[in-house]
């Protein structure tokens, strides 16, 4: 009989102990998938910050990324005969359908004064965009709009960051020199708004280090060096332009060496590395606009990977 009862405790005390262990088990996995989910938050965050600040450098230059720009004029008969315009514009990647496309249209409307009946046309055209085709004005009211925009997600990017491995001190620092980009982009001026732009992408590139992949990281450093190259160009800078992007090669190179690459993804990453290196004879000419053209394409394919 007492060999009965000490088995029984025996397998109740093994029960007990699996209890826990699987109870400890669940809460472990409920912690990983919880943190696994705040840092694929906190990814998603920094690549939405790390696109507006693409935004942002690349309207110090009036670039595009859009092949072609449509115009939509609306042309409106009034009271006395004469035609009044209203014209709008829309970007568009696509090449097709040409350039200098014209098309009509004939509709009959009844907006505001205009009266019953009259015929408005709309006449549309689509005219490329690219470096050589801008006038290099630098559109500031679409800049404060950007840089206003971003502070509505700041809050919440900052909560989440100190949610993760990222140290607080990256975090506040981000906000403070955010604030100074702020300053530089109202008072216009393009030189020190560059060169601010940077400092905030250098914290976005230490959020990187700390919550994303390998490649994540590489692509970070590798655009924050063409970035710092591009902020020099319009101080003439060719023998600072050339050792960051010397760097950048040099950082890009980890990923046709050492990263952890996706199949689909190799063709792309070769195709940067020639960029990169393209990018790179520009300097040698000290060209502007040709590394701005070279820029330009090499970004938005680094943005796409």
């Amino acid at each position: 009989m007492k060999k009965y009862k000490t088995l029984a405790y025996i397998l109740v005390a093994l029960f007990i102990v699996l209890g826990i262990s699987f109870a400890y088990y669940q809460v472990m996995s409920s912690n990983s998938n919880k943190e696994a989910e705040l840092k694929q938050k906190a990814k998603t965050e920094i690549k939405y910050v790390e696109s507006k600040i693409l935004t942002l450098f690349n309207l110090m230059n009036d670039i595009q990324f859009e092949n072609y720009k449509i115009t939509i004029k609306e042309i409106s008969p009034s009271s006395s005969g004469e035609s009044s315009e209203k014209s709008t514009e829309e970007s568009t990647k696509s090449g097709e359908g040409g350039m200098g496309m014209q098309t009509e249209s004939a509709s009959n409307k009844n907006e505001g004064n205009q009266p019953a009946g009259s015929e408005s046309t709309e006449t549309y055209s689509m005219e490329p965009i690219g470096v050589l085709l801008s006038d290099e004005k630098i559109d500031w009211e679409k800049a404060k709009s950007a840089v206003e925009n971003i502070y509505i997600s700041i809050p919440t990017i900052t909560l989440d960051l100190y949610k993760t491995d990222v140290e607080d001190e990256s975090i506040l620092k981000f906000n403070t020199e955010f604030d100074a980009l702020t300053k530089q982009i109202e008072s216009q001026k393009k030189q020190e708004t560059l060169e601010q732009l940077v400092k905030v992408y250098e914290n976005v590139v230490k959020f990187t280090e700390k919550i994303g992949s390998e490649q994540d990281e590489i692509i970070a450093k590798t655009k924050l060096n063409i970035y710092r190259a591009y902020s020099k160009l319009d101080e003439g800078n060719w023998e600072g332009i050339s050792k960051d992007i010397k760097t950048s090669i040099e950082e890009f190179t980890k990923m046709l060496t050492g990263a952890e690459v996706k199949e689909e993804k190799q063709y792309s990453i070769n195709k940067i590395y020639i960029m990169l290196s393209e990018l790179e004879k520009a300097i040698e000419q000290k060209h502007t606009q040709i590394f701005l053209i070279k820029y330009k394409n090499t970004l938005e394919e680094l943005s796409n990977i």
